[in-house]
């Protein structure tokens, strides 16, 4: 295989630590519970909350049992929470280098995902404009945006510097989902 989609994460939430294990290595038994149950945690994944979607085979808690995708690195990653993101990069082996700002995470990769597990879309503009300049293609997780002047404006920056840009919602891509999809013809 040739050289690897290098892939820069914004936002360490669910839904980052729910594409992450799916293209990088990383630690099952530390990804399992990253956070003692007595400390704080911001994020659903910090307690756990993520392993059970990969590892069901319980006699081997290391065992991924989904498929992976190959091709990917992720070297760069930004949270608001600087613990949270170092937490993920510590789960990913290391590899990632902690960001100190999200237009960083731009910096010498090939794809950026702008991961949004809860909120509404009201910062993402400015957190994907950074990468769009640059024209790196990236990935805005739903919502694409928070009001129609700022999608307007996340596809002119696409336009202009020539940097695909692509949002949809995680539910379009969960096995699940799909094959909840197809029963109700049934």
């Amino acid at each position: 295989m040739g050289k690897k989609i290098r892939v820069g994460l914004i936002r360490c939430d669910t839904h980052a630590l729910y594409y992450g294990p799916q293209i990088e290595e990383h630690d099952a038994l530390l990804f399992d519970l990253p956070v003692p149950m007595d400390q704080p945690s911001q994020y659903s994944w910090m307690r756990g909350g993520n392993h059970f979607y990969f590892y069901t085979g319980y006699s081997d808690p290391t065992a991924i049992t989904v498929p992976t995708v190959e091709g990917f690195e992720i070297t760069r990653l930004w949270d608001q929470n600087r613990s949270a993101a170092e937490l993920a990069a510590k789960i990913f082996l290391g590899k990632p280098r902690v960001c100190e700002s999200p237009d960083q995470v731009s910096d010498n990769v090939d794809l950026v995902m702008l991961c949004d597990c809860n909120g509404d879309g009201r910062d993402h503009l400015e957190l994907a404009a950074p990468g769009l300049i640059k024209g790196v293609p990236t990935f805005v997780d739903k919502p694409f945006a928070h009001c129609v002047e700022d999608v307007r404006n996340l596809l002119d920056l696409s336009e202009r510097y020539a940097a695909p840009v692509m949002s949809l919602s995680i539910m379009q891509a969960v096995p699940a989902a799909r094959i909840f999809r197809q029963r109700i013809e049934e």
